[in-house]
């Protein structure tokens, strides 16, 4: 969990495993729903799963992540509906951590919630700059339209 989390520390860890709920699940299930608020923060342990955006009526596979990469990060940060679908690509162990059983870890803990946050914000920063990198990528071939609006 140090390197999906890297601002957190071995206690805060130790800390942390007490709230981890381990689930596993099957090739094609869906975990997240575009549209709908995730239960929280997913953590991939093994197997893999796919990102999926709705384009203009059509699946988009936007990435696949695998273990020790993370998603639902941002009902910790914003809780709005899902951006993405989520699918196991395989069967799949996942560590999900929900913020109503963090809250009260992140109250008694001084300074883990702002370890916590730091290392979802380092997550969404690398993701956000690798989109960027992505769209300037497409602008270079197709001139001033991003990939993802050329049909």
């Amino acid at each position: 969990m140090e390197k999906t989390l890297p601002k957190l520390t071995r206690d805060d860890v130790r800390l942390l495993h007490g709230k981890i709920q381990l689930g596993r699940v099957r090739s094609a299930q869906i975990l997240v729903k575009e549209g709908i608020p995730p239960l929280g923060l997913f953590i991939v342990r093994s197997g893999s799963v796919l990102v999926q955006r709705t384009v203009n009526g059509y699946a988009v596979n936007a990435a696949t992540l695998g273990p020790g990469e993370m998603f639902g990060e941002t009902a910790f940060v914003s809780p709005q509906p899902a951006t993405a679908a989520v699918i196991a690509a395989e069967d799949a162990e996942l560590m999900v951590l929900t913020p109503a059983r963090l809250a009260p870890l992140f109250r008694e803990t001084p300074g883990l919630a702002g370890r916590f946050f730091q290392s979802i914000a380092l997550v969404l920063s690398r993701r956000l700059r690798h989109f960027n990198e992505q769209a300037g990528a497409s602008r270079d071939r197709y001139g001033d339209l991003p990939s993802w609006e050329i049909l």
